[in-house]
């Protein structure tokens, strides 16, 4: 089946889909009050400068619609939103009024969603979206987002490690960039909210060059717990170079879902001894759970090869958790409806304040012990 979608994309590429007639279709979008739900649309920069990530985004809709597939026959329609933005609104529109798509994946990344927002309001159409922070998402009746978000895991990370470890003093120390002060801001806020004390804040440089600076603040205030909100290279990079110069008390590293990577336990796996130096990190999956180890096999059944990407599988728990929900014969034919009256132990789908849905998925608490990544329950 996987095959067969994958070529069904690949035509549509060079051959635009041409819909049936009115009098060969049924109305799609939720305003005609009926939902053909078996073609979705898949809004994906496809090339550009975010190529990498809207394929990587695309195959995990593909995994997503192989798997649930059967003898639904769902499929998918592929259109590239690497272009201009008037050229992204304009193959929304086509999705919709041509192909009569009953629910659009994207845009990717999350900057674009305000400047398609418009078109989604006109179109009535429900639309998957990833943003990875609150700020600056548009109040939307038709979005769905699914994400576990900055600001979700800046408050889990500061609970447990107040609330449970019993931490009380802690330093920030984030990369020179919009995501790294974004993280910075809401984590102190979180750490202040519930009774916790920031003895320092500090950045860096992307390329690290004054990175010894900070780490000398840090050495001389000892806080007992440090926050590195920065991908996972760098971050294992920083936690080492802050592992030879901390000589005083035990220290805990906090960190983002963007450790929840091999490329973080290769680099840091060894250096962490649990004892004095141990990290604390947040995700919805990890290497050894349920739903990324069934991933994983359905994934290199279907493209030869193991995901490499955590968006790989977020996209495909995101796409799946929807068309389960349009699977169901029983209940209303409207997808955000069916949605909220789904029942799943492993997210939580609520109505957001502009009438859109928010899923947000469980959150895990991760370590590294024994040179694996494994939750702490």
């Amino acid at each position: 089946m996987i095959l067969i979608i994958s070529i069904l994309i690949f035509l549509s590429l060079l051959y635009p889909y041409r819909a049936p007639s009115a009098q060969e279709q049924t109305p799609l979008h939720p305003s005609s009050g009926k939902l053909n739900t078996n073609l979705i649309g898949s809004l994906l920069p496809l090339s550009g400068e975010y190529e990498s990530v809207g394929r990587k985004a695309l195959r995990g809709i593909l995994a997503a619609t192989d798997t649930i597939n059967g003898q639904l026959g769902f499929q998918v329609v592929v259109k590239d939103s690497g272009g201009s933005i008037e050229e992204t609104r304009k193959a929304l529109e086509e999705m919709v009024r041509e192909d009569g798509v009953s629910l659009v994946v994207g845009p990717i990344p999350s900057g674009l969603i305000d400047e398609v927002n418009g078109t989604i309001k006109s179109l009535q159409i429900p639309t998957l979206v990833f943003p990875i922070s609150n700020r600056g998402i548009p109040h939307n009746a038709y979005l769905i987002k699914f994400s576990y978000n900055i600001e979700e895991q800046a408050q889990v990370l500061a609970r447990y490690a107040i609330g449970v470890i019993g931490i009380k003093t802690f330093g920030v120390l984030n990369p020179r960039n919009q995501l790294g002060e974004r993280f910075k801001e809401t984590f102190i806020k979180s750490v202040k909210a519930l009774g916790g004390d920031l003895t320092y804040a500090g950045s860096y440089e992307l390329g690290l060059g004054n990175i010894w600076t900070e780490i000398e603040w840090l050495n001389s205030i000892h806080p007992q717990a440090i926050f590195i909100p920065d991908g996972a290279t760098r971050s294992a990079e920083v936690v080492k170079m802050l592992k030879k110069r901390l000589t005083l008390g035990n220290v805990l590293f906090l960190g983002p879902s963007t450790w929840n990577s091999d490329s973080f336990l290769r680099a840091i796996g060894n250096e962490i001894d649990g004892t004095v130096f141990n990290v604390l990190f947040t995700d919805f999956f990890f290497p050894g759970s349920d739903g990324w180890v069934d991933f994983s096999d359905r994934f290199d059944y279907a493209f030869g090869e193991r995901p490499d990407s955590p968006l790989e599988y977020q996209v495909y728990e995101a796409v799946k958790l929807i068309l389960e929900a349009l699977k169901d014969p029983v209940g209303s034919e409207h997808i955000m409806e069916r949605l909220l009256a789904s029942d799943n132990q492993r997210f939580e789908i609520t109505k957001s304040r502009s009438e859109g849905l928010e899923i947000t998925p469980r959150p895990l608490l991760l370590t590294i012990k024994d040179g694996n990544i494994n939750e702490i329950r």
